[in-house]
């Protein structure tokens, strides 16, 4: 993606028309608001479980995939899913590990993540996750000496410490 944009810049005239999808612009806010899901995890002192994250994206996905009238289990136009994660507080769910019920502070997690950061006077700063999306990179977590804590996406994570900070301890 990007690299076809850079193509189309550099060189305008070599080409009748690009294709270029997905392409990595904005790096400075795109990259650090992949962290956004840890922020959220950490200043909330809950880390989502593998079993929650799939949980809440699967009842978005079903919630919202019939709007196009295709049961495909794609949400088409995910801007327009307003699905409320806290309508799954008090329900059981079945993992792999047995069964979990969904609790406020996971739904209130899940909630600020698909809302995106904001400043602390409510200004957006950049996108949250689209509802239907995956949570399993970007939410990820792991245990610990029995301590479950967050698993930053290693772009992001990196992006932050080495470029950003410039302080591998960060």
């Amino acid at each position: 993606g990007r690299q076809g944009l850079a193509a189309a810049q550099r060189y305008p005239e070599d080409f009748d028309g690009i294709l270029s999808g997905a392409p990595a612009i904005y790096w400075t806010e795109y990259v650090v608001a992949e962290l956004w899901p840890q922020v959220v995890m950490k200043e909330a002192g809950y880390y989502l479980s593998a079993c929650e994250r799939d949980a809440f994206v699967e009842a978005s996905i079903q919630a919202c995939d019939k709007a196009d009238h295709v049961r495909d289990s794609v949400i088409t136009e995910p801007l327009k899913c307003r699905f409320d994660p806290f309508t799954l507080v008090g329900r059981k769910t079945r993992c792999h590990k047995g069964s979990i019920t969904i609790n406020r502070k996971a739904a209130s997690v899940v909630s600020s993540i698909w809302a995106g950061p904001r400043t602390s006077t409510g200004r957006k700063l950049w996108y949250g996750m689209l509802r239907g999306a995956s949570l399993s990179d970007l939410a990820r977590t792991k245990e610990v000496n029995g301590t479950t804590r967050g698993d930053p996406f290693f772009v992001a994570d990196t992006w932050v410490r080495d470029f950003v900070k410039a302080d591998p301890s960060f």
